[in-house]
């Protein structure tokens, strides 16, 4: 409210409450060009930028069901976001692709922190028999609290688990972490198409009509490899 009260050109948003169909209905009539990232309100006809976390976890999902003497497990964040709700629905079309009906069980919610990865993390290794030794996860946060947890219960994380989160491929210290494996998706990319979609609106603000790109992660199927031994 106070960037529409200072008429400023443009703006990006990452929204943490894209349910707010009042904010967005002020934002519309302000006139002002913006682009969201991610996350938008249902039907809202406007300018975006997505990751496509549908197909990702949809080809993680089938590329780890293939083997069956190992647990999958997914973790997420609320599915009012869009990037939980497609990595959901990639998982869940998987599974039903595999045959695989009782896919639920394993489906983990919690905020993307440290301190609900660990608690989701503690709930997984409390399975006995059951114990996931692959986890996706839309958060890297989240997936260092799993990591934790599995850490407590002397698990060798880096041979006999795999953790696996969305991440940059590049300018991230964090990229290279042996023990969390992150997917290949380039910040870079994202920020390249907001930015341009955002000046081609204020450049034509009357002619411009609104545009949705979907940027892809680069998936080497291959490259994700599956545990030494069965826990």
């Amino acid at each position: 409210k106070t960037y529409i009260g200072r008429n400023i050109s443009g703006m990006v948003i990452y929204s943490c409450n894209p349910d707010n169909a009042e904010l967005f209905s002020l934002l519309e009539n302000s006139g002002i060009p913006y682009v969201l990232v991610d996350r938008r309100p249902y039907d809202l006809e406007c300018n975006q930028v997505y990751l496509d976390n549908y197909t990702l976890f949809y080809e993680l999902s089938r590329h780890y069901l293939e083997r069956p003497e190992y647990t999958l497990a997914l973790a997420i964040d609320s599915v009012k976001y869009d990037e939980n709700r497609y990595a959901l629905e990639g998982y869940r079309d998987a599974c039903k692709s595999m045959g695989i009906d009782k896919d639920m069980e394993q489906v983990f919610y919690g905020e993307a922190t440290r301190e609900h990865g660990f608690k989701l993390g503690m709930s997984m290794c409390q399975k006995k028999d059951d114990i996931p030794q692959i986890i996706l996860t839309t958060s890297y946060k989240m997936a260092e609290g799993i990591r934790y947890a599995y850490h407590i219960h002397h698990f060798n994380v880096q041979k006999d688990v795999r953790i696996i989160t969305t991440g940059d491929v590049q300018n991230d210290v964090f990229y290279f972490d042996k023990e969390i494996i992150k997917t290949s998706r380039s910040a870079y990319e994202v920020g390249e198409k907001i930015c341009q979609l955002l000046l081609d609106n204020i450049r034509q603000p009357y002619m411009f009509e609104k545009k949705q790109y979907c940027v892809q992660d680069v998936l080497d199927i291959a490259s994700f490899t599956f545990p030494d031994k069965k826990l």
